[in-house]
């Protein structure tokens, strides 16, 4: 058989979804990607296509890149891997977002080694992707950033059982984790609170474009504050929006955010904006 038709056959084969929408602890050590995040791969309905992955080139063996900041907030937004047009989203449209709270220096990465040398310089790291960290001394280090009272956004694919092999990641630092999700569509999102700073003044409900992530609340995890949540096409109902209560750290998750239809949707801003604010530690990075 010609080798584009088995590829073809590939491309299109159903796998049941019990086979693949496991918890996080059953899955050690995720393999080197999330296909299966965001793109209409795992959602309410029993049986999932395997997805091609987007085509990228490998810079993992590239050394750390040195940014250079400028003055205000330092925020590093690390996305990259698949399923995402991380550059076009998460990249520009975002640092566009963020930039209409100036003084504010932003530099984007998808390569991971990026994010070691930059703890030390930055106020924010707004973690986004679905690809692998550089290596455990990362992991070690983003939980030694939170301990020294770094702050952290993460956003969507970052929200993603991506890291089995990091569980700390999920019980500390999200709370939880999210494994399967609606088809892209619109759906109605409630706040729970609009009192609180990132959420302050919200209405009621609003709607928006998006993937409804199966979030899972981690039991034995630092305390969450639920800010707003959606009720899925399976009937239950999942955080959408929720702060971590970490000992030191201001955390602020979000699981919207997988195109445009979030990233240019004006409650998805205002909450992107407040949420750098709301986690900016006080005095600069070198004296934390």
């Amino acid at each position: 058989m010609p080798l584009d038709h088995i590829m073809k056959l590939l491309l299109n084969l159903t796998i049941p979804l019990s086979l693949i929408a496991l918890p996080l602890h059953a899955e050690p050590d995720p393999p080197d990607s999330c296909d299966v995040c965001s793109c209409n791969t795992l959602f309410s309905g029993g049986t999932t296509t395997v997805a091609q992955k987007n085509p990228r080139s490998d810079t993992s063996k590239l050394a750390p890149r040195q940014f250079d900041w400028g003055n205000g907030t330092k925020i590093l937004i690390v996305g990259g891997h698949a399923s995402h047009d991380f550059d076009r989203w998460f990249n520009k449209e975002d640092t566009r977002t963020l930039e209409k709270d100036p003084p504010i220096s932003i530099h984007y990465t998808d390569r991971p080694q990026d994010i070691l040398p930059a703890l030390d310089k930055i106020d924010v790291l707004y973690l986004s992707q679905n690809q692998k960290m550089a290596d455990e001394k990362t992991n070690k280090a983003i939980e030694a950033f939170a301990n020294r009272g770094g702050g952290l956004v993460l956003v969507h694919a970052a929200i993603w059982n991506n890291w089995g092999n990091w569980p700390s990641y999920y019980r500390d630092l999200v709370g939880g984790w999210s494994r399967g999700h609606d088809r892209l569509g619109e759906f109605e999102v409630s706040v729970l609170n609009n009192k609180h700073p990132v959420t302050k003044g919200f209405p009621a409900t609003f709607r928006i474009t998006d993937e409804l992530y199966y979030h899972n609340i981690e039991p034995k995890g630092n305390a969450i504050e639920l800010l707003a949540q959606a009720t899925s096409r399976n009937g239950k109902t999942y955080p959408t929006i929720w702060t971590v209560k970490h000992p030191k750290a201001r955390i602020l998750c979000m699981t919207l955010g997988h195109d445009g239809d979030s990233h240019q949707h004006e409650h998805f801003q205002t909450i992107l904006r407040r949420a750098v604010k709301w986690v900016t530690p006080a005095g600069k990075p070198g004296d934390r």
